[in-house]
């Protein structure tokens, strides 16, 4: 004799509805602290990327062109 396989529905059925308990966008007040966090690494980030832009244009003035600047240039 064949055993039927448990449908998803089964499955889904078994387990009780926590939706209105646990809801789609809870938030703790940990957030707080984590989106503060976020926001300092980002304004840190900033200043990091900048300051290898412009590593990159002293090196690329001083090995290429042959100048001390941290001016980025278009030369053709």
């Amino acid at each position: 004799m064949r055993e039927e396989k448990p449908t998803v529905s089964d499955h889904v059925s078994r387990h009780k509805d926590n939706s209105q308990k646990l809801g789609d966008f809870t938030v703790t007040p940990r957030v707080v602290p984590l989106s503060l966090m976020a926001i300092g690494i980002g304004i840190l980030s900033t200043f990091v990327a900048w300051a290898l832009l412009r590593l990159i244009a002293f090196f690329t003035n001083a090995f290429y062109y042959g100048r001390v600047s941290t001016v980025l240039s278009l030369q053709r």
